[in-house]
């Protein structure tokens, strides 16, 4: 009878269903039997026939169930020891209508939506937790996993997941340098998308912050940093009220990158910039440092060529600013040295230039006594850059062309050189030579009338190795003769 049994299991096996003997009502309810069971790399289907053999249990078996059994059992309910073989071999069972039915575990699908890991870097860790069977794919748009595994697998990834899928875990931290816009602004934007464990540290001065945030919003607040962070030109104009224009803009091209651009209106001392909001911020926060009276006042001397300081003067006056002074007047150096801001400095300057102009004047001098090489010799010295001197010999003339200021000069010198007593007699020699006729030849030489009176008489001996002033000789020589001499009107009169 037993190997009867036997046969029809196998056979029922073989077939697809198991069929056990006709139930007894002494046989105990379903997995309260216990048994003791010793598989040694047994066929499962054979295991499962052995223990509908023994339970006398009407078992059912799908065709693609298969495995091996290498187990042992002692005292155990039947219906563990069935439900540990068939989870070793992947497959259950349940029992309807006092029968049981075994097969293969099914696949299932589950979708994992996480909410702070991202599942890109969750999926190098799936591999290793799907079955044979299982599968998964990714939806990166929604961070959702979706898992296609047998029940027992994916109820292990579920957990996996949900104890990776934590704030705690999930935290990183990442430094950023803002580029094109106030680190300040870029705060307030990212404010909103921050999630309740985010959090953000900013450092004005190096533009930068400290970005903390779970992986999943980390990339999202990461894609709107570098979306929001971008070069776009924003043009603003900078107008300087004490410092000049011009000397800031070369201390502003450490600042500008090549796409910026900047331009330059010294008329009106403003500076134009197309640039990023976050270097235009920069830029005005260094012209506001410099654009103040304690670092642009300084004093500055100018020297006026063509024109009288008191005709510039007054002009001056009416644009220094409210902290501008003249602290010098130099007549001598025909020089100012106005106290102000760098940039009022600059529009004086501008002023005197277009004031001081040469107007030129022409003037000519007869020279009377002076030595006309000497005397023009001076006189150029006295003449502006544009002035010219032609010397006349045969007239004795010097004809200047030069402006009002230097002409005044020169008849100041004229007068001061042009004198009798300036006059040099060339070097000559006389032997015994009649004073009158001395007296003659010292007349034609210094072009002076000389009256002489009849009683003049005597004779000269002189000798001359240089030049000497005219009345030097003519005191010498009269006094040899007892004579005296006075002038008037310019007439020489010698008497004794």
């Amino acid at each position: 009878c037993l190997v009867l049994i036997t046969f029809l299991v196998l056979v029922g096996l073989a077939g697809g269903l198991v069929v056990s003997l006709p139930s007894r009502a002494e046989t105990p309810s379903l997995g309260e039997k216990p048994v003791s069971m010793d598989f040694k790399d047994v066929d499962l289907k054979d295991a499962i026939g052995t223990l509908s053999v023994m339970t006398g249990w009407n078992i059912v078996v799908d065709k693609d169930v298969e495995g091996k059994v290498n187990v042992r059992f002692q005292d155990i309910p039947a219906l563990q020891i069935l439900a540990e073989i068939l989870e070793i071999n992947e497959c259950q069972y349940e029992i309807e209508d006092n029968i049981i039915k075994v097969g293969r575990m099914p696949i299932l699908n589950q979708s994992l939506p996480l909410e702070y890991a991202l599942v890109s870097s969750v999926a190098p860790y799936l591999d290793a937790l799907l079955s044979s069977e299982g599968s998964f794919q990714l939806d990166e748009a929604t961070n959702t996993i979706m898992l296609s595994d047998k029940k027992k697998n994916l109820e292990k990834i579920a957990a996996f997941i949900a104890e990776l899928d934590t704030p705690a875990k999930q935290l990183q931290s990442e430094n950023f340098t803002i580029k094109f816009i106030p680190v300040d602004s870029v705060v307030f934007l990212l404010e909103d998308y921050l999630s309740a464990e985010g959090k953000i540290k900013v450092d004005p001065l190096a533009n930068t912050l400290l970005l903390t945030e779970t992986s999943r919003n980390f990339v999202r607040l990461e894609e709107l940093l570098l979306n929001i962070d971008v070069y776009r030109a924003i043009e603003e104009m900078f107008t300087l009220r004490y410092a000049l224009a011009s000397s800031v803009t070369p201390l502003l091209e450490n600042y500008l990158g090549p796409e910026d651009k900047l331009q330059l209106n010294e008329q009106t001392n403003e500076i134009i910039l197309s640039s990023d909001l976050y270097t235009l911020k920069k830029i005005g926060t260094l012209l506001d440092s410099l654009d103040t009276p304690a670092k642009q006042l300084q004093s500055k001397s100018f020297t006026v060529k063509y024109l009288y300081l008191e005709e510039l003067a007054s002009m001056l006056e009416e644009n220094l600013s409210s902290l501008g002074e003249i602290i010098e007047r130099n007549q001598a150096r025909s020089m100012f040295i106005v106290k102000d801001t760098s940039y009022n400095l600059s529009k004086i300057q501008k002023l005197i230039q277009e004031a001081d102009i040469f107007i030129p004047v022409k003037k000519t001098y007869e020279i009377k006594f002076a030595p006309l090489a000497f005397l023009a010799e001076q006189v150029d010295g006295l003449l502006s850059d544009k002035g010219t001197l032609e010397i006349k010999e045969e007239t004795f003339r010097l004809a200047v062309l030069d402006v009002r200021k230097n002409l005044d000069r020169i008849d100041t010198l004229v007068k001061k050189e042009d004198i009798l007593q300036r006059q040099l007699i060339s070097p000559v020699q006389f032997e015994e030579e009649s004073l009158r006729n001395v007296l003659n030849l010292l007349s034609d030489e210094v072009r002076m009338n000389m009256f002489i009176s009849p009683e003049v008489k005597g004779n000269v001996t002189l000798r001359l190795g240089k030049p000497v002033p005219f009345l030097e000789v003519l005191e010498a020589i009269l006094i040899q003769n007892y004579c005296q001499y006075e002038i008037e009107d310019n007439i020489i009169t010698v008497s004794k």
